[in-house]
């Protein structure tokens, strides 16, 4: 069985090499979530550091998780982001 061929002439390919891509605008912050797991990896603490800074009542606390489930909490990734910049200036100036 042979299938039909549309082949015509005038036919604009469907990209072009080198076509621009029109801008956009600009992703918006992070809106992703993470789980424990995630978070001990990118901060390096453990999960026992990481509830007791969410007790701590200084100026560094540790951001609160959000509740998305019964028995699931995840943390915004912004928010581990923005306190990990915080120590780190913070820090730098002691």
């Amino acid at each position: 069985m042979k299938l039909p061929v549309n082949v015509s002439s005038d036919a604009a390919p469907l990209a072009q090499v080198g076509a621009r891509i029109p801008a956009t605008s600009p992703p918006p912050p992070s809106l992703r979530f993470l789980r424990l797991r995630e978070v001990c990896a990118l901060t390096t603490l453990g999960k026992s550091s990481i509830y007791a800074r969410m007790k701590d009542p200084g100026p560094l606390r540790f951001p609160a998780p959000v509740v998305i489930g019964p028995r699931c909490v995840a943390w915004r990734e912004r928010d581990v982001v923005a306190w990990l910049e915080a120590r780190q200036t913070r820090e730098t100036w002691q």
